[in-house]
């Protein structure tokens, strides 16, 4: 027998490469993992879209249940000093990709842009 528990919840991983995949299906040029340089305070950024690779948007992909979107919880001083941070260090809007199912929301929106 195995000591490999089956995971009782989707992790980041998996809601980055299936947000990539449709990403990619629609032409987005998306890209995992990215570091940033230069003078702006070093991040490994989750997932970052570029257009005529310039960056566009920085997209932060947590694996967060429905029940703590629905609460708020998400917005712990950690979360939100994250998010804040990217947005004035980058200048490009950060979007949050917090569950499965928020994955289509997150395609229109950076597609409506």
């Amino acid at each position: 027998m195995s000591n490999i528990p089956y995971p009782v919840k989707q992790s980041e991983a998996e809601i980055q490469a299936l947000l990539w995949l449709e990403l990619r299906k629609h032409g987005v040029d998306a890209r995992l993992q990215v570091k940033s340089n230069g003078d702006k305070p070093r991040s490994l950024l989750d997932l970052v879209v570029f257009k005529d690779k310039v960056p566009v948007f920085i997209v932060e992909c947590k694996s967060w249940k429905q029940s703590y979107i629905r609460n708020n919880k998400w917005q712990t001083k950690s979360n939100t000093k994250q998010l804040d941070k990217y947005k004035q260090s980058f200048g490009i809007p950060v979007i949050v990709c917090g569950f499965q199912s928020n994955i289509e929301a997150v395609v229109n929106l950076i597609l409506a842009r």
